[in-house]
């Protein structure tokens, strides 16, 4: 699903939402980059220093999501990209499924 900078839904954004009920893991995608997850309800995002646009994504999302950075923790951008790859790319149906959703 996309989502807008508020965390709103909408049919048109460059942030995607992806979403494991099962396995109660969801993932932030700015562009083309993984750059938050969340594991039972509680968010991670990337240390890793991106476009302004996408540092004030990952905040407004926070912040819409759970009340801010303060509630979340930093993490390094391998671990972000861990969590995506192995419960999101390599299942390009659940991909999909979310994506155009």
């Amino acid at each position: 699903m996309y989502i807008t900078h508020e965390g709103k839904r909408t049919s048109i954004s460059n942030l995607r939402l992806f979403d494991n009920p099962i396995e109660n893991i969801e993932v932030l995608v700015s562009y083309a980059t993984p750059v938050a997850y969340s594991i039972d309800g509680l968010w991670h995002y990337t240390s890793q220093k991106y476009s302004s646009t996408t540092s004030k994504q990952i905040t407004r999302f926070l912040n819409a999501r759970i009340g801010g950075r303060a509630n979340a923790s930093e993490v390094n951008q391998q671990e972000v990209d861990c969590i995506y790859n192995k419960h999101f790319r390599s299942d390009t149906s659940l991909s999909s499924e979310f994506l155009y959703g």
